[in-house]
């Protein structure tokens, strides 16, 4: 609320674009930044979600003109977590988590996450991240690397029943289900 406070001086003032890089950790190069960057997912994610919430006011109103957005910024690999081509970091995907609940929130605002490779030529993700901002598409995920944009494109595909890991089980297995207890964990378990 302190930040909210800063940036709005006036009654008439609000904040009608975010771009959070809460959820861009950059380049790793060996396991243990690896596992000392994911330490504080957590505090990332309650960040963006803090953001999202003390400026979704102003977002909205933002959005009833046609106006604002919340982009989401983060580092996997520029292809979503798709392209993974050494070790990445999982620190910001609680914060693309909660853009895409944000998404459902306020479907006149314009929300992305953006997942920028952090292993790009700074010059080049720059130009692009600039050129996404401008994009017109209704894409609320997107990757970009050096080989260009990408976007996730659903299909449909054969259910499998059954399978190697399903006929190894049988009624001495011990299996630990968690969750809720009722709805759709109650009928996996039964099943």
């Amino acid at each position: 609320r302190e930040l909210a406070g800063l940036l709005k001086t006036r009654p008439e003032d609000r904040v009608g674009v975010i771009v959070n890089f809460l959820g861009f950790e950059g380049a790793r190069n060996d396991s243990a930044d690896l596992l000392h960057a994911d330490g504080d997912a957590l505090s990332r994610s309650l960040g963006t979600l803090h953001i999202a919430k003390i400026f979704f006011e102003d977002l909205e109103a933002s959005a009833a003109e046609g106006e604002g957005g919340f982009f989401n910024i983060t580092g996997l690999d520029g292809g979503l977590g798709l392209h993974v081509k050494g070790p990445i970091t999982v620190g910001g995907s609680g914060t693309l988590g909660i853009t895409k609940a944000l998404r459902q929130e306020c479907l006149s605002l314009r929300v992305r996450n953006i997942d920028l490779d952090p292993a790009g030529a700074p010059q080049v993700m720059v130009g692009r991240l600039f050129a996404e901002f401008q994009w017109d598409d209704s894409e609320t995920a997107v990757g970009l690397d050096e080989g260009g944009r990408w976007t996730f494109r659903l299909k449909e595909a054969e259910i499998s029943h059954g399978g190697p890991f399903l006929e190894a089980l049988d009624s001495d297995s011990v299996i630990l289900v968690t969750g809720g207890a009722r709805g759709i964990t109650a009928e996996v378990i039964k099943a």
